[in-house]
């Protein structure tokens, strides 16, 4: 999954979902701690699960632990790293 910035600062993001855009009016974001980047990793786990429910039970954790480190001028988050989010979160008792 790659975020990037155009020339004008026009977020593009490829390699995930639209799906769920739930929270921000202006698409997704990241780098920061708000609507845009939690939208942007609720659609990396639904892209990356294809399930809702996990999505919405881990997305703010996904969030503050991962899309709000993105530099802002944008990075990439290989399938590697997302799967093994995943798969420790999976593997959380409780």
């Amino acid at each position: 999954m790659v975020c990037k910035r155009d020339a004008r600062g026009i977020t593009i993001v490829t390699g995930v979902r639209h799906d769920l855009v739930d929270l921000s009016p202006t698409g997704f974001e990241w780098g920061y701690l708000g609507a845009g980047p939690n939208d942007l990793a609720l659609n990396i786990l639904l892209h990356a699960t294809g399930g809702r429910s996990f999505a919405y039970r881990h997305g703010r954790r996904y969030r503050d632990e991962v899309v709000a480190r993105i530099p802002h001028a944008g990075g990439t988050l290989s399938s590697a790293k997302i799967l093994a989010w995943v798969e420790a979160r999976q593997n959380e008792i409780g």
